[in-house]
C-alpha cells in the first residue's frame, strides 16, 4: 500500500519493543529478545538494510540474541563483525531510547504492530482492503 501510494503514504517505523531489559514502560516481562531485535535492525539500518532486517525477523523463529542475529546479518550479506559490534554500542543503545521517547511523546500503546495515522491509532495486522478503504478516507479529509 505504502509503494501504490507512495506520493501520498509514507511508513515510518519507530521501536517499541516489548522486553522490560531496555522498555521500563512494561509492567511484566513480554518477549525476550525484543531489544536485541530491535538494536538488530537499527545495527542493519547503518548497513542500509533496515526493512530487509526488519521483515526476516517478524519471520524467524528463535536465533534472536545477539550471536543468532549475527548470523542472519552475514546470511544477507552484511558485515556480520561490523553488525554485532555496532548492536554493542552506546549509539545503538541511544537510537533505541531516542525511539521509546518518541511512543512516549505519540502515547503509542506496546502492542505489535501498532500503525498510528493521523492521529487514530490501529493495532494488529490489517489486510490490503482495510488498508485501501483507511488511505482513500485520509485522503478525503
Amino acid at each position: 500500500m505504502v509503494r501504490q501510494n507512495k506520493d501520498w503514504v509514507r511508513l515510518v517505523h519507530v521501536q517499541m519493543p516489548l522486553d522490560q531489559k531496555c522498555n521500563k514502560a512494561l509492567p511484566r516481562p513480554f518477549h525476550r529478545h525484543a531489544c536485541d531485535a530491535a538494536l538488530g535492525t537499527i545495527c542493519a539500518a547503518e548497513q542500509q538494510a533496515f526493512w530487509p532486517m526488519n521483515d526476516r525477523l517478524f519471520l524467524r523463529r528463535g536465533g534472536l540474541g545477539p550471536e543468532g542475529l549475527a548470523d542472519l546479518a552475514g546470511e544477507m550479506g552484511l558485515d556480520a563483525p561490523a553488525f554485532l559490534a555496532c548492536m554493542k554500542t552506546e549509539q545503538a543503545r541511544k537510537v533505541l531510547q531516542e525511539n521509546l521517547a518518541e511512543c512516549r511523546r505519540l502515547k503509542l500503546v506496546p502492542a505489535t504492530p501498532t500503525f498510528r495515522v493521523g492521529e487514530q491509532m490501529i493495532r494488529g495486522l490489517k489486510d490490503q482492503a482495510w488498508w485501501s478503504r483507511a488511505i482513500q478516507h485520509f485522503r478525503r479529509q
